[in-house]
């Protein structure tokens, strides 16, 4: 377990061991992911005291302005001022500013993320409510620095680049969508193509024809046993027009899409021609998939 804090830059909040109401400051807990369940817990005691907006229930759902820093790195003060001053010059806005250690393993892995240099800025929008699948992310992008990590470029953030990037969200034009996707695969192999998060809108939303797609996760035993039974099936529909089968690999990619949820391996979903939005889940048992990250 990593022992950096979490800070939660916010005009209000809790903690679960008192009546501790903090404007604008840290609010310091071990784990991100359980921030909610602890505060929730303490407010039904009546230990944690909100009279303040946001209250609790409703920052649960607000956008969450997240910086991921190295604890040990030079930049990691300098990096903790600027939230906190965006934090307070934004205490109008319905947002969250959150700082994230590199080492919080958990939250990490919860966004799909890879960060190989910090800091890592980014807004989350909660589509299904606070720690729900799926989610929007919105990536900062430093000037230099391509859709790929870049250790080269300065990643310094100044208080002028997260307020404009805060201010963006927010107005009319918003940000886009930051949709994590390895690059695209010129090598493939067996008869299913295997799709990446970049080409997911294009060959299964947009595509004129059923789709069925494989979700896997490269570790999980049961993906292992069941791939050679959608390339079995992609081959013989090889030559079928108005069927497509891929697969995607879901631990390095993100789903573009506003309602699938990947919680387990395998998924196994078809994609109908005629209805992209809602498609049909293979009815997988318990003892056929794999959870979260059972390795």
């Amino acid at each position: 377990m990593s022992t950096h804090p979490v800070a939660i830059l916010a005009q209000a909040a809790c903690s679960d061991s008192g009546t501790t109401v903090w404007k604008g400051l840290f609010m310091a807990r071990p784990l991100y992911l359980i921030f909610v369940s602890l505060c929730h817990a303490a407010l039904r005691a009546g230990r944690g005291v909100v009279h303040v907006y946001p209250s609790f229930p409703a920052s649960m759902n607000m956008p969450h302005c997240i910086v991921l820093i190295d604890p040990d790195a030079e930049s990691a003060s300098s990096t903790r001022t600027v939230m906190q001053a965006v934090a307070k010059n934004n205490k109008n806005r319905d947002i969250l500013f959150i700082e994230l250690g590199k080492d919080q393993a958990d939250a990490v892995k919860f966004f799909n993320l890879e960060v190989q240099e910090t800091p890592f800025l980014m807004i989350v929008r909660w589509d299904s409510g606070m720690g729900r699948h799926p989610f929007s992310k919105f990536r900062f992008w430093f000037p230099g620095e391509d859709r790929d990590f870049d250790d080269q470029v300065n990643r310094s953030l100044t208080e002028a680049d997260v307020s404009s990037f805060v201010t963006k969200f927010f107005s009319p034009e918003g940000l886009e969508p930051w949709v994590i996707s390895e690059p695209v695969l010129e090598q493939q192999s067996g008869f299913a193509y295997q799709l990446v998060g970049s080409e997911f809108k294009a060959k299964v939303m947009d595509a004129p024809r059923d789709i069925l797609v494989f979700f896997f996760a490269p570790w999980c035993g049961f993906c292992k046993r069941v791939q050679p039974r959608v390339e079995a099936l992609a081959r013989r529909f090889a030559k079928t027009t108005s069927l497509s089968i891929f697969k995607f690999d879901a631990t390095k990619n993100d789903v573009d899409h506003p309602y699938v949820n990947i919680d387990g391996y395998p998924d196994i979903m078809l994609f109908p021609r005629d209805d992209k939005l809602h498609p049909v889940p293979f009815d997988h048992t318990p003892e056929e998939r794999c959870v979260g990250d059972e390795r």
